[in-house]
C-alpha cells in the first residue's frame, strides 16, 4: 500500500496570510495523510504545539530542514534533536545543509568534496544515529550524491544516510539528460528513503500536480518498482486556496501508476 504524505510547504502562502497552524494540521490529519514539517515555516511556538498535541497523529512523520539554502551546523543538530523529540523518522537535507556549497537545482557540482567537509558530514551522521534519525540527502547534483554515498559506504539502515529523490528537481535537467530522473532512481535505488513528488515543464521548478506536465510518470513508476509501496510519497505542490484538492488530485493520479 502506497504511503502518501503532505509537505507543509504546500500551505506556506496560506500560513503567511493567517491560516492557523493547527487548522492546517487538522485538515491533513482528517484526510489520513502523513506529514512533512517544513521547518523554515514553523515557529518555536508551533513546534511546541506539534510536539504536545500532534506527535502521534500521523502515520508518517518527517521534517525538512530550514536550511535549504544556507549552512549552520548547530541549527542542523537542533533540527535532528527536534525530529527525535517528535518521533520523526527522517530529516530531509540539501547538500548545502551539510556544508557542501551546492544547491538542489544544480546539474553538476564538478568539485571533489574535501576531507574536511566529509568529516563534518560524518559528525552530523553520528549525531543523527544517536538520535535515531535518518538524514535524507535530496538531489541535487548527481556527483554530490555519488561522492557522499561512496564515502558513507552503505545506506540506511546500515547507516543513518538515505536519499530523497525530488522528481521536480530532477526533471529540470531534462535537456542535459532526458533520462536523468530514471537514471537517478536506478543509481540510488537501495538508498532511497523518501520521494518528493511534483511535476514541471522541464524549464523551471514549477511544483505542479503530477501528470499535468512533462515527467514520464510510468517510466518513474517502473524504475521505482517495489519502492512504490516502501517509501513515502511526499507531495510538494504550489497550491492555491485549497491545497488539499491538489493533493487529492495528485493521489488519484499516482495511485494509477
Amino acid at each position: 500500500m502506497m504511503v502518501y504524505s503532505v509537505s507543509t510547504w504546500n500551505y506556506s502562502a496560506l500560513l503567511r496570510d493567517g491560516l492557523p497552524f493547527e487548522r492546517m494540521l487538522d485538515e491533513i490529519a482528517q484526510h489520513e495523510l502523513g506529514i512533512e514539517l517544513w521547518l523554515a515555516t514553523t515557529t518555536q511556538e508551533q513546534r511546541g504545539v506539534f510536539k504536545e498535541r500532534y506527535t502521534d497523529t500521523f502515520a508518517h512523520l518527517s521534517c525538512h530542514t530550514a536550511m535549504a539554502n544556507v549552512f549552520d551546523g548547530s541549527t542542523l543538530k537542533k533540527e535532528i534533536d527536534f525530529c527525535s523529540a517528535i518521533g520523526a523518522t527522517t530529516l530531509v537535507v540539501h547538500p548545502i545543509s551539510l556544508g557542501i556549497d551546492s544547491h538542489t537545482f544544480s546539474y553538476a557540482y564538478g568539485t571533489k568534496i574535501d576531507a574536511a567537509q566529509l568529516k563534518t558530514i560524518d559528525g552530523f551522521l553520528s549525531h543523527a544515529r544517536r538520535a535515531s534519525v535518518v538524514l535524507a540527502l535530496e538531489n541535487g547534483p548527481r556527483d554530490v550524491l555519488d561522492q557522499v554515498a561512496d564515502h558513507v559506504g552503505a545506506p540506511y539502515p546500515a547507516t543513518p544516510l538515505g536519499i530523497c529523490v525530488d522528481t521536480g528537481h530532477a526533471a529540470i535537467h531534462h535537456t542535459q539528460n532526458p533520462h536523468y530522473l530514471v537514471d537517478l532512481i536506478d543509481r540510488f535505488h537501495s538508498w532511497i528513503v523518501q520521494l518528493h513528488i511534483h511535476d514541471n515543464t522541464g524549464a523551471s521548478d514549477d511544483h505542479m500536480v503530477p501528470g499535468t506536465a512533462s515527467i514520464a510518470w510510468q517510466e518513474v513508476s517502473t524504475a521505482l518498482g517495489d519502492l512504490k509501496e516502501r517509501v513515502p510519497w511526499v507531495f510538494e505542490l504550489k497550491s492555491g486556496s485549497e491545497p488539499i484538492k491538489d493533493i487529492q488530485e495528485s493521489i488519484r493520479f499516482v495511485s494509477t501508476l
